[in-house]
This record gives C-alpha cells, sequence and structure tokens, in this order.
C-alpha cells in the first residue's frame, strides 16, 4: 500500500509537499486516470472529515487539493501553492494560510473520532499540518480513483 499508517512530514513551508517516493506513486496511479475529481467528491470529503464548506479557507483548501492532484510534478512546495492561491483570489499568503489552517481545526479538533479512511494515514497524536494533509489527500484520491 503507498500510503503508511500514521505519517509524520514536517511542516516546513520549504520542504517539498510530497517526496519523490511519493511524486512516483501520484505518477504511476495518474497515467491511467481520467477521472476527474470533481467539487462534489471534494464537499462529501470534507463533511466527512468536518471541514467546512463555504468558508474562504476551505475554498483554498479545494483548490491546493485540485492543484497537488492534477499537477504533482508542478506545485510542489507549500509556499508555491500559497502564492498561486494568493494571485487567484487577490489575498496575501499570510490570509490563504491562515484560511487553509482554519478550515482544518475542525479535522484537528475531532481527528481521533471521525470516521473516514484517509485518518489512518494520519499521526492522530498531533495536529494535522497542511503539508501533510495535502500530501496524503493527494495520494488518496488517486487510490480513490484508481478502484
Amino acid at each position: 500500500q503507498p500510503l503508511s499508517d500514521k505519517s509524520t512530514s514536517s511542516p516546513s513551508l520549504k520542504a517539498p509537499i510530497m517526496s519523490s517516493a511519493c511524486l512516483l506513486v501520484v505518477r504511476i496511479i495518474s497515467l491511467s486516470k481520467d477521472d476527474e475529481l470533481t467539487t462534489d467528491e471534494l464537499n462529501i470529503f470534507f463533511l466527512k472529515t468536518n471541514i467546512p464548506l463555504f468558508s474562504s479557507g476551505s475554498y483554498y483548501v479545494r483548490d491546493a487539493i485540485r492543484t497537488c492532484y492534477y499537477y504533482p510534478d508542478d506545485q510542489q512546495r507549500l509556499d508555491d501553492i500559497f502564492s498561486k492561491l494568493s494571485k487567484k483570489y487577490n489575498k496575501p499568503n499570510e490570509a490563504i494560510r491562515s484560511g487553509f489552517r482554519a478550515s482544518l481545526k475542525g479535522l484537528n479538533m475531532n481527528r481521533e473520532s471521525i470516521d473516514c479512511p484517509i485518518m489512518k494515514y494520519f499521526d492522530l497524536s498531533q495536529n494535522i499540518t497542511p503539508k501533510d494533509f495535502l500530501e496524503i489527500s493527494t495520494i488518496y484520491f488517486h487510490q480513490k480513483k484508481k478502484k
């Protein structure tokens, strides 16, 4: 299984979102990928993981997941993704970062009781960082689409 249980990654904004091994997995999985990642799928995922559907931060999270899902080679650094979202939404990077983190609050507050298959891949003893969330979510959606 490409994802290992209780992944622990550095929360550094400068570090790549995905390690080279994770990128390889995503490339292999996405070679035959022809399914679109729909807003409905993301909304269901958000509801299952206690991420609000219509906050500004949830729009940032949704776009970041799509960016990583469709372009795993391009936007590999969290700073790059925040910069891209900053331009799209005409907001400072700090507002994007803050909104993103705020959207993960419900997930983090309830991480030990959330009943969603993706949760087994996070280290539930600590808060889930944006970097970890994006990396694991991207691989999760690629795997889900392959089934």
